[in-house]
């Protein structure tokens, strides 16, 4: 067997888990080989930069960590220009021209962050900025407080485990204003409990079946029995991972690849889907707990992504009187894309109106530009207007309307 090609196979997994070679930030760092690399990165064209820009923040973190500002800022204005939507380090930009006093740029650089960031703590970093240099701005708090008189009509939105709290404050002021109708988000977040369908089982089966297609099966055969792993075992997530790790060993992969490896395992464990139908029920039982009279239904919102029997993966899944929703394929991160809050904003408010109206117990429109039409995937979702076709219009109206009393 070519233990190298096997190598080059190990760190390639390890690649897949991560999205990227072990950090090299943890090796000491040359200064001097450093700026010689950036010397060179600086004269190369914006697409060369841009693949390299890496090295630069690299240099920039040297110089702020021995108090060279000057020199950072300058590298930042080089950096930025072939990555401007590198939000993260737009701030620390805006930080550091902020320390040398020139606060209307960083003004300028923060407010850019507050408005596009969609990871919140970047959103409140941005507005924490933003506090100290006089400008002011306040962040989205949705008011539960201000509503209508008992017996009026009420969603109540439940969040479930940790979620983007500026994000959700905004999607419910848009949902106000659309369907009009009272919203509470309910200031007890549901425990989702562990994840139903977890990343890990794929990573290591694509690790297994690389394996299979660069090793002899004999070989394959020779760890299993030095394991005592029958083939049963091979078809079991355990004993893949302890198959994984001896070969390693067997091989004489460096300990930090191993080390990788199971850091990956333990990290995509926690990653992965819901099962919407699960989610709905800790829902439904919260709706039951709070007997809240008022309430037309309950929606719950989370980040993670969410399956339910046949379907791969939701953006929703809802019925009268409860329903869960999930943001986690519009956001950039998952689309490789550039963050930009308002598209993420829009792309959540069209969903939670869909599936408020399956809550509701309004079925699904036809209407291909009504926001309640139904999309096969993200780009047909966001084709999709933002405002309600006539016929939706009609049935919330008439859903809103109060029920004539029964006299006998």
């Amino acid at each position: 067997m070519n233990k190298i090609l096997s190598y080059i196979c190990l760190v390639f997994f390890l690649m897949w888990g991560t999205g990227s070679f072990a950090d090299e930030g943890n090796k000491s760092i040359d200064k001097h080989e450093l700026e010689k690399r950036v010397e060179k990165h600086l004269k190369d064209d914006n697409v060369s930069l841009r693949h390299n820009v890496k090295d630069v923040y690299s240099l920039v973190d040297v110089y702020v960590k021995e108090g060279s500002v000057e020199k950072a800022i300058e590298l930042y204005e080089a950096a930025l220009r072939s990555d401007s939507w590198n939000l993260e380090r737009q701030l620390k930009y805006a930080n550091l021209l902020f320390q040398k006093g020139d606060v209307e740029s960083a003004q300028e650089r923060a407010t850019l962050v507050y408005e596009y960031a969609e990871d919140e703590q970047l959103i409140k970093q941005a507005h924490k900025l933003l506090k100290s240099t006089g400008y002011n701005v306040q962040p989205s708090i949705h008011d539960n407080s201000n509503k209508t008189t008992p017996g009026s009509k009420v969603l109540v939105i439940v969040p479930i485990g940790e979620v983007n709290k500026v994000l959700l404050n905004e999607v419910v002021d848009q949902l106000e204003k659309i369907i009009g109708i009272d919203i509470v988000i309910s200031q007890k977040a549901v425990n989702p409990g562990a994840i139903d369908r977890n990343n890990a089982g794929k990573y290591v089966s694509f690790v297994m079946e690389r394996i299979q297609k660069t090793v002899k099966p004999e070989f394959i055969k020779h760890v299993m029995k030095e394991n005592n792993l029958s083939d049963s075992d091979m078809k079991t997530f355990i004993g893949q991972v302890c198959f994984i790790e001896s070969f390693m060993k067997k091989t004489k992969v460096p300990p930090e690849s191993i080390a990788e490896f199971n850091v990956n395992v333990k990290k995509l464990t926690k990653q992965g889907q819901y099962n919407a139908d699960r989610l709905q029920s800790l829902v439904l039982k919260k709706a039951k707990e709070d007997k809240n009279q008022d309430a037309v239904g309950y929606l719950g919102v989370t980040e993670k992504d969410m399956y339910a029997k046949e379907n791969n993966f939701l953006f929703g899944w809802a019925r009268k009187g409860v329903g869960v929703m999930s943001y986690c394929r519009f956001r950039a991160d998952f689309n490789n894309e550039p963050q930009n809050r308002e598209r993420l904003r829009n792309r959540t408010v069209k969903q939670a109106i869909s599936s408020i109206f399956f809550v509701m117990g309004i079925s699904r429109c036809s209407n291909p530009s009504c926001i309640r039409s139904y999309p096969h995937n993200l780009m047909e979702h966001d084709q999709k207007g933002i405002n309600l076709c006539t016929w939706c219009r009609k049935k919330l109206d008439s859903f809103k309307k109060p029920k004539k009393a029964i006299t006998k």
